[in-house]
């Protein structure tokens, strides 16, 4: 669903992480990270008609992808970016 055009389709959030735009699903979010789970429940982001926008500062853009790979699959396949994963994984 991460990567493929049907899961863009039905996304409903786009997370903006360093300039690069990610199309997600919330409830996939939610389900496997509760501080996405909280931001989710916050009023402003139930507003109809608001778009459901996330900006993400604090990370580096390809840490965020590894992480997110890791939301959806479960697998990560770079040890690479551990320390950095650790720090992320810390604030999600």
């Amino acid at each position: 669903m991460l990567e493929d055009e049907d899961g863009a389709k039905s996304s409903d959030v786009v997370l903006r992480v360093g300039g690069k735009v990610f199309q997600a699903h919330k409830n996939i979010l939610t389900a496997r990270s509760s501080v996405f789970g909280a931001m989710f429940q916050h009023d402003d982001m139930k507003e109809e008609g608001k778009p459901n926008k996330v900006d993400i500062e604090d990370v580096k853009v390809e840490v965020f992808e590894v992480m997110l790979r890791f939301i959806y699959t479960g697998k990560v396949s770079s040890n690479e970016l551990t320390i950095d994963l650790l720090v992320a994984a810390d604030k999600v």
